[in-house]
């Protein structure tokens, strides 16, 4: 298939974004 690069950009970015939110609530609840 000539479209094999998207699914792992797209994992990527959604982990990417799933990690960074994660991130971003921890470092909140930790300075709070």
């Amino acid at each position: 298939m000539e479209s094999d690069w998207r699914w792992p950009a797209a994992a990527a970015s959604a982990l990417l974004v799933v990690f960074g939110t994660l991130a971003f609530l921890t470092l909140r609840w930790l300075l709070a």
